[in-house]
């Protein structure tokens, strides 16, 4: 098992402001680690990935993606 994994990889986040499924409740609480990250800054490798990540924040609409299910 790995202690620590490595989020430098991280190129964009939004906090979670919802609720955990009750099933998830116990094993949050016993998480012994802690992160830290600001949403606010956003590290994009390219100019490609910065425009494929406004157009899905704008549009709603995440370019190639594949859905084979409709939300009701």
């Amino acid at each position: 098992m790995v202690d620590k994994f490595d989020y430098s990889g991280i190129d964009s986040l939004e906090r979670f402001s919802g609720k955990h499924p009750a099933v998830m409740l116990k094993r949050i609480k016993q998480s012994n680690w802690t992160f830290t990250f600001d949403p606010s800054k956003k590290k994009f490798g390219s100019f490609k990935a910065r425009l494929l990540y406004f157009i899905q924040k704008k549009f709603g609409w995440k370019i190639g993606e594949y859905k084979n299910y409709k939300v009701i």
